[in-house]
């Protein structure tokens, strides 16, 4: 079990219980997650290098958070794995090396793709969750540093999202957020603090914090 599914799957149960039981809509509360593609095909480019997966999850009422993180687990596995990834990147360059696209003008090019990304990316997705993981700072700067934040923008479709990334002994878990509510977040880290019995300390720049 790796804390990226844990997290996902506490994330998912979080959505569930808050927004998406009280939906009727029968779809599946989905977490797409960056891969970082340097694990599977080493490179040294200083430019992104990753990949994008989606971590869907049918969730009903008798659904226990057990089997969503199991579940979630098993799926990171297989869909990260280098056969996988490949089987991604080489479906990607096969659209992009068609001979008919050379006529293509790149207009139109630009027009398609973003209607593509935005229906099988952008509203496909619930939320997106990215693992930074750990960052190892040099010695001599490590004992000033007490914590890093990563920030993953929040989206039309996708107006909440979060970001991991750990320092020493310390994950941050941010969240960035373009709606008031707060719901989701609240159980998230209840759970956290209760059920798994986690020292967490919670910060916000009080936005959307409505002024007595």
């Amino acid at each position: 079990m790796t804390i990226t599914a844990l997290l996902t799957g506490i994330l998912i149960y979080a959505i569930h219980q808050t927004r998406v039981q009280y939906d009727r809509k029968n779809q599946p509360i989905v977490v797409a997650v960056p891969v970082n593609l340097r694990k599977a095909f080493p490179s040294k480019t200083l430019r992104n290098f990753f990949g994008v997966v989606n971590i869907g999850v049918f969730v009903e009422k008798e659904t226990t958070i057990s089997s969503i993180i199991k579940r979630c687990n098993s799926m990171l596995v297989h869909k990260t794995s280098k056969e996988h990834l490949q089987n991604l990147i080489y479906n990607y360059v096969s659209l992009e090396r068609k001979k008919s696209a050379y006529f293509v003008p790149l207009f139109l090019k630009s027009y398609f793709m973003n209607i593509g990304f935005q229906k099988l990316g952008e509203n496909k997705k619930t939320i997106s969750m990215s693992n930074l993981g750990r960052v190892n700072f040099p010695p001599e700067m490590a004992d000033e540093i007490e914590a890093l934040e990563t920030i993953m923008y929040p989206t039309k479709n996708s107006p909440l999202n979060c970001s991991l990334c750990t320092v020493g002994d310390r994950m941050t878990i941010t969240f960035a957020r373009n709606i008031v509510d707060v719901d989701i977040l609240q159980f998230f880290f209840t759970y956290l603090s209760k059920e798994l019995e986690l020292d967490v300390e919670i910060y916000s720049n009080d936005w959307g914090v409505l002024d007595d």
